[in-house]
């Protein structure tokens, strides 16, 4: 073999074998962290009393397919699960907590047809209402496409507090329900903590912020939210869903 050829042989093995160990590198870190991740929320779950499941849980989306989190791409799968009860206001909600991904393919166009595959993960925490029929309701930032469809004319509910109206999307089935809910000392709540969106769709509540996995802490903070979100919903709004039959 000519001296150019075997150089160009050498160096292009050498790279092959450099790829390769960057990739046995890379996975192992992943595993790693993997492995320490499900190892910090086994321990949470032992500190709040749930019990936890490594595993994976394909009938995730199923389960809770009237949450349209749920419902994108495929592969989907939940894992690293957290379930339990927390007591608010002397109230137990069935609670689950845990990571989630999906993927997305598309189309990359062209003649050639090829396509590209992300993998998106994401945490959760699900609250069980122990309440009688409450309406479906969404609460998040607002962001421009809401705007635009608040020009058109698309349905948001807007409040006393200019500025909750201009930074919070707010829509409900039950406009009664959703004024009774966010109330004044909500808002504020909302406006000045830490704020996750919330979503109630068929008697449950789904606080997520999209493809964003959560720290330890920050899983303590979104309990914390949740708990602070159900302390506020006013006496007579209780009363009113937990008598109706």
């Amino acid at each position: 073999m000519d001296g150019p050829f075997l150089f160009f042989g050498v160096a292009a093995c050498i790279i092959g074998l450099f790829i390769i160990f960057v990739m046995i590198v890379a996975s192992r870190a992943a595993a790693e962290r993997a492995a320490n991740r499900s190892k910090e929320l086994a321990q949470l779950a032992s500190e709040l009393g749930f019990a936890f499941d490594p595993s994976f849980d394909e009938t995730m989306s199923k389960n809770y397919s009237h949450f349209g989190q749920f419902n994108e791409g495929d592969n989907r799968v939940a894992y690293n699960t957290l379930t339990g009860s927390l007591t608010i206001e002397g109230q137990e909600f069935l609670t689950r907590i845990g990571d989630y991904t999906y993927t997305v393919t598309r189309s990359n166009g062209g003649k050639s047809g090829g396509s590209t595959t992300t993998t998106y993960r994401l945490t959760y925490l699900i609250l069980k209402l122990p309440f009688i029929d409450v309406p479906d309701t969404i609460i998040r930032h607002e962001s421009i496409f809401d705007k635009i469809g608040a020009a058109l004319g698309f349905d948001d509910i807007d409040f006393e507090s200019s500025e909750f109206s201009r930074k919070f999307f707010v829509k409900g089935k039950n406009r009664q329900f959703t004024y009774g809910l966010i109330h004044q000392g909500m808002m504020e709540y909302f406006l000045t903590g830490p704020f996750t969106p919330v979503e109630i769709e068929s008697g449950d509540c789904l606080i997520h912020d999209g493809d964003t996995t959560w720290s330890v802490p920050e899983i303590r903070e979104k309990i914390a939210f949740a708990k602070g979100f159900i302390q506020r919903w006013p006496s007579d709004l209780l009363d009113d869903v937990y008598n109706r039959t």
